[in-house]
């Protein structure tokens, strides 16, 4: 059984945009995946696509979804951290 689902919460379009522009372009639809965890409550989800920082990530969570996470690697592929 699935018990984890990591959503890109973006369409993806196929024609006219580079694969930059779509990690850009079209808007994050966090509320997808927030539904997703109303329909599937036994089933942990987290948003993968334009989480920045911490702070940005913290607003996506919402209290009454225990299970429910983000992804923040788009920061460090855009600024990685040396050292």
């Amino acid at each position: 059984a699935v018990r984890h689902v990591a959503i890109h919460a973006r369409e993806c379009l196929l024609e006219g945009l580079s694969p930059a522009e779509n990690r850009a372009v079209p808007p994050l639809r966090v509320r997808w995946a927030h539904q997703l965890q109303a329909d599937f409550p036994g089933v942990t989800f987290a948003v993968n696509g334009g989480i920045r920082s911490l702070e940005m990530a913290q607003r996506h969570l919402d209290p009454l979804h225990e299970s429910f996470g983000t992804y923040a690697g788009l920061k460090e592929w855009e600024a990685p951290r040396r050292g």
